[in-house]
């Protein structure tokens, strides 16, 4: 077994208690997520001193960022008022959990991921029993068990990975 699949293994236990522990309504301990944060730094030790790695984490940074900002304004203009959005919106653990997205993936399969994401989190949430009822939607914990899949995809397809776009550029 190699350390990249080691480590990815380690981290589909990992973003399933995650998942588990939304379920429950919980947030999930920080330990969890910086062991999260330190297990991508160590994939991309492991990877190599490559210099779109750094690259990748601009852009997705980015990618997020525009998206924060954009709820920001809108839910500011909707409240009349400066708002937080954390933690009035998001707990520190969902903001961690989407750092370590962002170090997880190249722009473009993040992308896809994070757009693939919203809507999977929708449906789950209203198939779920307490979906029904109109609760929250745990929008990380479904993140985590649908990014636990990918990973899962990446240990047993040896022609995916997250850090690899060929498969965007091959369609055209």
């Amino acid at each position: 077994m190699s350390q990249l699949t080691l480590i990815n293994l380690l981290s589909v236990c990992l973003l399933l208690l995650i998942y588990r522990w939304h379920v429950q309504g919980k947030s999930a301990p920080l330990f969890i997520l910086l062991g999260l944060l330190s297990l991508a730094a160590l994939k991309w030790l492991l990877l190599g001193p490559q210099q779109h790695i750094v690259r990748y984490l601009l852009v997705n940074a980015a990618l997020i960022s525009l998206q924060l900002l954009n709820l920001y304004v809108l839910l500011s203009l909707r409240k009349r008022r400066l708002v937080r959005l954390i933690p009035d919106y998001f707990k520190a653990g969902d903001a961690l959990f989407w750092l370590w997205l962002v170090a997880s993936f190249s722009p473009i399969n993040f992308l896809f991921f994070y757009i693939i994401s919203f809507p999977f989190s929708l449906v789950f949430s209203r198939l779920s029993p307490k979906g029904a009822t109109g609760q929250k939607i745990a929008l990380t914990g479904t993140q985590a068990l649908l990014f636990a899949l990918v990973l899962m995809a990446e240990i047993t397809l040896s022609h995916f990975g997250v850090y690899d776009d060929t498969w965007f550029f091959k369609l055209w």
